[in-house]
Protein backbone atom coordinates (compact mmCIF):
# COMPACT_ATOMS: atom_id res chain seq x y z
CA UNK A 1 0.00 0.00 0.00
CA UNK A 2 2.58 2.14 0.93
CA UNK A 3 4.80 2.35 -2.37
CA UNK A 4 1.58 2.41 -4.18
CA UNK A 5 0.51 5.82 -2.72
CA UNK A 6 4.12 7.14 -2.35
CA UNK A 7 4.22 8.71 -5.19
CA UNK A 8 0.52 10.17 -5.48
CA UNK A 9 -0.19 11.93 -2.55
CA UNK A 10 1.81 14.24 -0.63
CA UNK A 11 1.77 12.93 2.96
CA UNK A 12 0.19 9.51 4.37
CA UNK A 13 -1.53 8.55 7.21
CA UNK A 14 -2.39 5.33 9.00
CA UNK A 15 -5.24 4.24 11.71
CA UNK A 16 -5.21 1.21 13.05
CA UNK A 17 -6.93 -0.45 15.74
CA UNK A 18 -5.14 -2.09 18.80
CA UNK A 19 -3.70 -5.31 16.34
CA UNK A 20 -1.49 -2.81 14.80
CA UNK A 21 0.02 -1.45 18.23
CA UNK A 22 3.27 -2.75 18.38
CA UNK A 23 6.45 -1.05 18.44
CA UNK A 24 7.95 -2.61 15.15
CA UNK A 25 5.07 -0.55 13.13
CA UNK A 26 5.69 2.23 15.43
CA UNK A 27 9.10 2.15 14.21
CA UNK A 28 8.41 1.24 10.40
CA UNK A 29 5.96 3.78 10.00
CA UNK A 30 7.98 7.07 11.81
CA UNK A 31 10.97 5.66 9.39
CA UNK A 32 9.08 5.85 6.44
CA UNK A 33 7.92 9.18 7.56
CA UNK A 34 4.02 8.27 7.80
CA UNK A 35 1.48 10.12 10.39
CA UNK A 36 -0.25 7.15 12.36
CA UNK A 37 -2.82 6.99 14.85
CA UNK A 38 -3.21 3.30 16.27
CA UNK A 39 -5.89 2.65 19.41
CA UNK A 40 -4.14 0.89 22.41
CA UNK A 41 -5.48 -2.16 23.29
CA UNK A 42 -7.31 -2.26 26.65
CA UNK A 43 -5.64 -1.43 29.23
CA UNK A 44 -7.17 -2.14 33.29
CA UNK A 45 -4.52 0.41 34.66
CA UNK A 46 -5.04 3.63 32.63
CA UNK A 47 -9.03 2.59 32.27
CA UNK A 48 -8.71 2.95 36.04
CA UNK A 49 -6.65 6.20 36.05
CA UNK A 50 -8.75 8.21 33.74
CA UNK A 51 -12.18 6.96 34.53
CA UNK A 52 -13.18 9.96 36.44
CA UNK A 53 -12.69 11.55 32.95
CA UNK A 54 -14.97 9.15 30.67
CA UNK A 55 -18.01 10.01 33.20
CA UNK A 56 -20.77 12.09 31.09
CA UNK A 57 -20.14 16.18 33.15
CA UNK A 58 -23.70 16.94 35.45
CA UNK A 59 -26.23 18.78 33.35
CA UNK A 60 -25.35 16.68 30.34
CA UNK A 61 -28.31 14.80 29.09
CA UNK A 62 -28.60 11.34 29.58
CA UNK A 63 -28.62 8.42 26.93
CA UNK A 64 -32.24 7.36 27.16
CA UNK A 65 -35.16 8.85 25.74
CA UNK A 66 -37.23 10.89 28.47
CA UNK A 67 -41.15 11.01 27.37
Amino acid sequence: MIVRYRGIVKRLYFRGDAAFANPEIYEFLEAEGIGYTIRLPANAVLQNRIDHLLRRPVGRPPHEVRR
